[in-house]
């Protein structure tokens, strides 16, 4: 069962109260900075990045559940994410949508795609963390389609905004965390 984080006033569980973010200063993550820290709902319970210190995160975000471009992004990166387990790379989604919507996409995309997404995806209803990352667009409000590839250490060592063919995301994605490997 998915459960909202404690509300920091009351202690009690609030699934409205998806995102908390370790520092309350907000800046845009930049190449070889640090990535910022943060607390998340995710369709396999709360994730702090912090938690996946010692290996490769690739942080993607999808503009909104159920949208045929990023349905067949989602069914690729389930498809290769052995690959990226392979290679020491922990695969994170994100979008704006909330975390029963993401659920309910993820069991449609398992059903018709015959594919398991063992990988989290992030709900941030109130753009936090996509705010983070510089990740929203001003004009509707949703994420972007963009990668993040962080390192061991907790770097953001090569953020991009990728718009290419259905599918093409993860393909180049997989591609670039060989690239980045020491």
């Amino acid at each position: 069962m998915i459960q909202g984080l404690p509300d920091t006033k009351t202690g009690r569980l609030d699934p409205d109260n998806t995102v908390n973010v370790a520092s309350q200063e907000v800046t845009m993550v930049k190449i070889g900075s640090k990535a910022p820290d943060f607390t998340a709902n995710t369709t396999k319970g709360p994730i702090t990045l912090s938690q996946f210190r010692g290996k490769w995160v690739l942080l993607f975000a999808h503009p909104a559940d159920f949208t045929p471009v990023c349905t067949t992004e989602f069914v690729e990166f389930a498809r290769r994410h052995k690959e990226f387990k392979d290679l020491n790379c922990e695969v994170i989604g994100l979008s704006v949508d909330s975390i029963y919507s993401h659920i309910e996409w993820l069991r449609h995309m398992e059903e018709s795609a015959k594919v398991k997404m063992d990988f989290p995806v992030i709900a941030d209803p109130e753009k936090t963390v996509a705010n983070l990352f510089d990740l929203i667009n001003p004009d509707v409000q949703l994420t972007v389609r963009g990668v993040f590839f962080i390192d061991p250490e907790g770097s953001s060592v090569s953020p991009c905004t990728i718009r290419s063919r259905s599918g093409a995301t993860s393909t180049r994605s997989c591609g670039a965390s060989r690239r980045c490997r020491p």
